[in-house]
C-alpha cells in the first residue's frame, strides 16, 4: 500500500517536497528526495509513517488533487493498517498471556503425574487437604524422576519385568506407564460413593413408601370422617323433613275439619227451629180458639256467623264477601345479561306487594335474560285484597351477599273484571329511585281471584 502511494507521488508530485528546517532558508523544493522511485519509496515510508499527518506534512500545502492523496494516505495507512497491525500484536500477546495463565493454573491446581484437578481429591478425601496429601504421598513427582534416573543408571541386564517395561516405554517416549487420569484414592472413593448412592436410594425409597402409606391412611380417615358427617347430615335432614311433613299433614287435616265444621254450621243456620210442643197432661191449658196461631219463620243466616277457612292461609278467616288474589309469575324476557351485574353468583326473584306491604316472593333462580320459574314455586297469594287497590310485582337481582340491582316493576289494579287472566307487561322504573340502569324487558304473569263463597 505504501508503494502504491510512493508511485503516485513519484509520477505526479516528485517536486512537491518542502521542509521547514531548510539550511539555506530559501523554502524551496527538494527534488533530490524523489528523483528515483526507490528514493521516493524510502522518503514516503520514513516520513509518512512517522509523521502524525502522513506524507503530506513534508510536502507543499496545496488545494489540488494531491489533497485527496494526502487524505487517503492518512486514512488507509495511518489509521486502518497501523491499527490492524497493533490489534494483531495486542491480541497475540493477550493469547500468550492467557495460555501462560492456564498453564500456571494447571500446574498449581492439578497433579503433575495423573493430571486430575485438586477439587476431585478434596471432595474424595474425608479430611481437608486431600490434594496436598496426594501430591506429597501418592503421586510425588520427584519419586517418579528418581525412578527414571534409576532405570537409566542401572544395567539393562539387571532389570526385572516391571523395570524392563518402563525402560522400553521411556525409550519410545511413551507415557502410558504413568497413571494418567487415575488414582487409587479416587477409585476407593468412587466405590464408597457407589455404596453411599445405593444406601441413599434405598433410604429414599423407604421414606417414600412410608409417606405413601401415611398419606393413604390419612385419606382413608378423612373419607370415613366425611362419610360419617354426611350420614349424620342426611339423617338430620330426613328427620326435619319427616317433621315438616307431619306438621303439614296436621295443618291439612285441621283445615279439612274446619271446612267440614263451617259447612255444617252453615246448614244449621238455614234450618228452621223445631215447632214448640204444647204441654201435655193436667197442667196443659186448652188452646184458645179465638187467638191466631203464630208461625216463626227461620232465622236468616248471619254473614260471618260461621267463618270459612281458606285453604291458602288457614290463619286468615275469610267470609263470603272477601276474595283471595293469586299472582302466578311465569317468567321474564329480554333482561340484562348476567355478567353485567357482577362476578358473584347472580340470581333473580320476584316480590309481590299491595299497599306497600309485601305478601310473597318467588323462588330465587339462576339469572339469565329469559328466566322461568317452576309452577310449584311461583304462586303468590294475597288474602283480603282491597277491591280498587293495586298489586305491584317487582323483579330483583340478588347474589350470595344479598339483594343486588333493581330490574323493574309492574302494577295492576285489583278489579275483578280486568285483573284475571294472563298478562305480558313491560318492566317499568320506579319514580324518583336511583340505580335503575338495568331496567329492561318484559314479565309474564297471571292473576286469579277466588271468592270465599266459591271456595266454600
Amino acid at each position: 500500500m505504501v508503494y502504491i502511494f510512493a508511485l503516485l507521488i513519484f509520477q505526479a508530485y516528485s517536486d512537491g517536497f518542502s521542509y521547514e528546517d531548510d539550511p539555506e532558508g530559501t523554502g524551496g523544493s527538494f527534488p533530490e528526495d524523489c528523483r528515483s522511485l526507490l528514493r521516493c519509496m524510502a522518503v514516503t515510508m520514513m516520513y509518512g509513517l512517522r509523521l502524525s499527518g502522513g506524507i503530506g506534512d513534508i510536502m507543499k500545502h496545496t488545494w489540488s488533487t494531491r489533497l485527496w492523496i494526502d487524505f487517503m494516505y492518512f486514512l488507509v495507512v495511518l489509521i486502518v493498517l497501523l491499527n490492524v497491525i497493533f490489534g494483531i500484536i495486542i491480541d497475540t500477546f493477550s493469547d500468550l498471556r492467557g495460555q501462560k495463565g492456564d498453564r500456571v493454573f494447571k500446574t498449581i491446581h492439578s497433579c503433575f503425574i495423573c493430571g486430575v484437578d485438586d477439587m476431585s481429591f478434596d471432595r474424595a478425601s474425608p479430611e481437608p487437604g486431600g490434594f496436598r496429601r496426594h501430591i506429597r504421598e501418592d503421586h510425588r513427582m520427584w519419586d517418579y524422576l528418581n525412578f527414571i534416573i534409576f532405570i537409566w543408571e542401572q544395567d539393562k541386564d539387571e532389570d526385572d519385568g516391571l523395570e524392563l517395561f518402563v525402560r522400553q516405554n521411556i525409550e519410545m517416549n511413551d507415557i502410558t506407564w504413568l497413571p494418567v487420569g487415575r488414582a487409587m484414592c479416587l477409585d476407593d472413593s468412587n466405590d464408597d460413593d457407589e455404596d453411599n448412592v445405593t444406601a441413599r436410594v434405598a433410604a429414599l425409597s423407604e421414606k417414600i413408601d412410608t409417606c405413601v402409606e401415611a398419606s393413604q391412611a390419612q385419606i382413608m380417615k378423612s373419607v370415613e370422617t366425611s362419610s360419617e358427617h354426611l350420614r349424620k347430615f342426611v339423617e338430620a335432614n330426613q328427620k326435619k323433613l319427616e317433621k315438616r311433613v307431619e306438621t303439614l299433614d296436621d295443618k291439612i287435616a285441621a283445615a279439612a275439619r274446619g271446612d267440614a265444621l263451617s259447612s255444617a254450621g252453615s246448614q244449621r243456620s238455614f234450618r228452621a227451629p223445631p215447632a214448640e210442643t204444647p204441654p201435655h197432661g193436667r197442667d196443659a191449658a186448652p188452646p184458645d180458639p179465638k187467638r191466631p196461631i203464630e208461625r216463626k219463620s227461620p232465622a236468616p243466616k248471619a254473614r260471618g256467623a260461621a267463618p270459612l277457612q281458606s285453604p291458602l292461609r288457614s290463619d286468615v278467616p275469610l267470609d263470603g264477601s272477601v276474595d283471595v288474589l293469586t299472582v302466578d309469575v311465569h317468567g321474564a324476557s329480554d333482561l340484562v345479561e348476567a355478567h353485567l351485574l357482577g362476578s358473584g353468583d347472580p340470581y333473580v326473584f320476584a316480590r309481590a306487594s299491595s299497599d306497600g306491604v309485601a305478601f310473597g316472593e318467588t323462588e330465587r333462580i339462576w339469572m339469565s335474560p329469559t328466566p322461568a320459574w317452576p309452577r310449584a314455586t311461583s304462586a303468590l297469594r294475597l288474602a283480603h285484597p282491597t277491591i280498587g287497590g293495586a298489586v305491584t310485582v317487582e323483579l330483583w337481582h340478588c347474589h350470595r351477599r344479598g339483594t343486588g340491582y333493581f330490574l323493574g316493576h309492574v302494577s295492576l289494579e285489583i278489579d275483578p273484571t280486568t285483573i284475571e287472566g294472563k298478562h305480558d307487561l313491560k318492566l317499568q322504573k320506579k319514580a324518583g329511585a336511583k340505580a335503575q340502569t338495568y331496567v329492561q324487558g318484559n314479565i309474564s304473569l297471571s292473576c286469579t281471584l277466588a271468592f270465599a263463597e266459591q271456595r266454600a
